[in-house]
C-alpha cells in the first residue's frame, strides 16, 4: 500500500508547484486591473485545534495559529491591505465572514485558485454558485494528492462551464482594466 501513495503522489509537487506560480500569475493580474484579492487561508483558533470540522479533526488537520501550515507562499502572499479570511473546515464560506465580506464589496464574480481542488476549491465554488456567485476555478492554478481526482474534479466543473485557465483568467482581467 506504502508504494501505491508513493506512485500516486510521485508528481505532486511537480504539479503543486507548477499551479503555485499560475496562482501567483493571476494574483498580480488582478491586483495590477485593481481587483481586490481576498485571501482564504485554513487555520484552528485554538492551540489543540479542537474547533476544526469533523472532516479536518479526523485527518489531523488542525493547524494551530503560528503554524508553517497556516502561511502563504511566497509568491502568493498577501499584501498588508489585503482581506484574508480565516477557516476551520473545506469550504471558505462555512463558519466565516466571506459571504458577508463579498456582498459589502459588491463582489458577484468569484475567480477561486488554491488547494486542494477536490476538497476546498470544489467545496468553496460549489457554495458560491449556491449563494449566487459567479464562480469559476482557474484549472492550472490549483491542484490535489491525486492526478485522477484533480482530473475528475476539473472536468465536473468544467462541464458546467466553471473552469478557466490562468491565460484567460489573466486575460479577462486586463480587459476589465481597460474598460474601467
Amino acid at each position: 500500500p506504502e508504494d501505491a501513495v508513493q506512485a500516486a503522489l510521485s508528481d505532486y509537487e511537480v504539479r503543486f508547484n507548477a499551479a503555485v506560480v499560475q496562482a501567483a500569475r493571476v494574483l498580480d493580474a488582478a491586483r495590477s486591473a485593481g481587483i481586490p484579492p481576498i485571501h482564504v487561508k485554513i487555520q484552528a483558533l485554538s492551540c489543540q485545534g479542537r474547533d476544526t470540522s469533523q472532516l479536518h479533526s479526523r485527518l489531523g488537520w488542525n493547524f494551530p495559529p503560528g503554524s508553517p501550515a497556516t502561511e502563504f507562499l511566497e509568491p502568493t502572499r498577501p499584501k498588508a491591505d489585503e482581506i484574508v479570511i480565516t477557516k476551520t473546515a473545506s469550504g471558505a464560506f462555512t463558519g466565516t465572514s466571506l459571504d458577508t465580506t463579498l456582498r459589502n464589496m459588491g463582489i458577484e464574480h468569484l475567480i477561486v485558485v488554491g488547494f486542494m481542488t477536490d476538497e476546498c476549491v470544489e467545496t468553496t465554488t460549489r457554495v458560491a454558485l449556491d449563494y449566487g456567485y459567479i464562480s469559476r476555478v482557474v484549472s492550472d492554478a490549483t491542484t490535489t494528492y491525486h492526478l485522477e481526482s484533480y482530473q475528475s474534479t476539473i472536468g465536473k466543473l468544467a462541464s458546467y462551464g466553471f473552469t478557466l485557465t490562468a491565460d484567460e483568467a489573466i486575460a479577462e482581467m486586463k480587459a476589465m482594466a481597460e474598460q474601467a
